[in-house]
């Protein structure tokens, strides 16, 4: 994979991690407004359901902070790789204009 591909690939990420931040507790939301309305019908069903869509958003926040992380870990590649072919063309320069 080549560095122009790991940057894009961490804007993607970062784009995701914000994306999925954005829904993350929605569903929870929704459901404590609906509990009133359900909870006549069957409060073990509906205890059930809002139990399920809470499980639902914590996956929601664990995976918004996983591609958070690995958009972190893509612009350190980025940069290190950036750094370190800095390096290699001052070594090479150097190199070249010590032989002249």
């Amino acid at each position: 994979m080549d560095l122009p591909s790991v940057a894009s690939a961490g804007g993607s990420l970062g784009t995701l991690a914000t994306a999925v931040t954005a829904v993350a507790g929605t569903g929870a939301v929704s459901g404590a407004a609906l509990a009133p309305v359900f909870g006549v019908v069957g409060g073990d069903y509906v205890a059930g359901l809002l139990g399920a869509v809470a499980a639902a958003d914590t996956e929601l926040v664990r995976l918004a902070a996983y591609y958070a992380s690995a958009a972190a870990g893509a612009a350190r590649t980025v940069a290190a790789s950036a750094a370190t072919e800095a390096g290699g063309t001052a070594a090479l320069l150097g190199v070249w204009g010590g032989a002249g």
